[in-house]
């Protein structure tokens, strides 16, 4: 049995247990085929082998995917799974023959797939992924106008366990200079005395206030101000404190629950336990429309020290927070861009917001720095 397994603290025996390893994963993908072929998942009243696949098997949507993918191509590949199961291909250079060996290329390959997979055998996964790409090339040449070519871009997102999300995309050369041009003209300064952030943190950020701006933009439905719903749950406890989460159950951080109450719909349900409901409020706007065009037309832009972002980028922040009881009146208020609005909602930040509009801000550190409505110098 394997928890009865003791394995050695030793290079050799730790090789030999991962190529058994990739054994035992072909062995599984043969009965996975086999089971798929007749469709045995209906049974288990599943939709799909994927959807069977992550309620009988525990797996990830990604990781179902996956093996669904390959499963349902390497059933036209018996070479290959032969050589997987037999230990002569490891599971690395399987995924390396399946990421190459698309859906359209499936019948190309089996034609030389006996010849291929006896080259494989002698490379390491780095030249079987080199090889195969290779061979790629070579057969999207030959299918040329034959088959259906690949589409010139994909974009996979995946949910990762911890409720943090994973994208992995390709794209064309004239996307890809769009996708560029957007995320540098979305990218917004460090703050100072905060850690400097990494490149790859930067095009994180930008890429979410594309997303963001988008959806506070798009004019799918009629109306004023619309700004589509990122559905969470926030419960307040019996001391009223605040914990939330999204719909699909990952926890957000305190600090995004209170700002997303400082400008969103809010709809109020009193219960019982977990399930009783024992009454639903109407929905009610924290900002209206109204209120957020004249928010503009006092900030016109970010308010942040150092920060003029446009405020097409911005939203409205209560400077005494709503969850603190903060008014939603103009005088409680000031534009903010979602970095700096979140930035303020957590802890060793404050601010306030004094009677001719001045916005002050103290860091974590003691220093406070402020800034004016663009129509401050005009008093003088």
């Amino acid at each position: 049995m394997v928890e009865d397994l003791r394995v050695p603290v030793d290079g050799d025996a730790l090789a030999e247990l991962y190529g058994i390893r990739d054994r035992l994963d072909a062995v599984l993908v043969d009965a996975t085929v086999a089971f798929d072929a007749v469709e045995l998942w209906e049974l288990d009243g599943a939709t799909s082998l994927t959807a069977w696949l992550r309620d009988r098997a525990g797996m990830t949507s990604g990781r179902a995917g996956h093996v669904v993918g390959v499963a349902r191509r390497i059933r036209c590949l018996p070479v290959t799974l032969q050589a997987w199961r037999d230990g002569g291909l490891s599971s690395g250079q399987v995924d390396a023959v399946m990421a190459n060996v698309k859906p359209a290329h499936v019948g190309l390959f089996a034609e030389h797939e006996a010849d291929v997979v006896v080259d494989l055998a002698s490379l390491t996964t780095a030249e079987t992924m080199l090889a195969m790409q290779r061979w790629r090339e070579r057969a999207e040449a030959l299918l040329d106008g034959k088959e259906p070519v690949e589409r010139k871009r994909s974009l996979h997102h995946s949910d990762g366990l911890d409720g943090r999300g994973v994208l992995n995309g390709h794209f064309d050369p004239d996307s890809n200079e769009v996708n560029k041009t957007a995320l540098r003209l979305a990218e917004s300064p460090d703050v100072e005395g905060e850690p400097a952030r990494t490149p790859a943190d930067r095009r994180a950020d930008s890429f979410v206030d594309v997303c963001r701006h988008f959806l506070d933009h798009q004019h799918a439905k009629p109306g004023g101000r619309h700004r589509p719903h990122l559905n969470m749950i926030v419960e307040v406890d019996d001391d009223g404190g605040l914990s939330g989460r999204y719909v699909n159950g990952a926890v957000m951080a305190r600090e995004l629950v209170d700002a997303y109450l400082c400008e969103g719909a809010l709809h109020r349900v009193l219960r019982k336990g977990r399930s009783v409901i024992l009454d639903m409020g109407v929905t009610t706007r924290v900002v209206t429309a109204a209120l957020f065009v004249a928010l503009v037309a006092r900030d016109e832009h970010c308010r942040f020290p150092g920060c003029d972002r446009k405020a097409s980028w911005c939203e409205g922040h209560h400077v005494v927070w709503f969850t603190h009881n903060g008014p939603t009146r103009l005088d409680n208020l000031v534009l903010l861009c979602s970095r700096h609005h979140h930035l303020l909602h957590k802890p060793g930040w404050h601010a306030k917001l004094l009677p001719d509009a001045t916005f002050e801000v103290t860091y974590p550190d003691g220093q406070v720095r402020t800034s004016h409505p663009p129509g401050h110098a005009e008093a003088f």
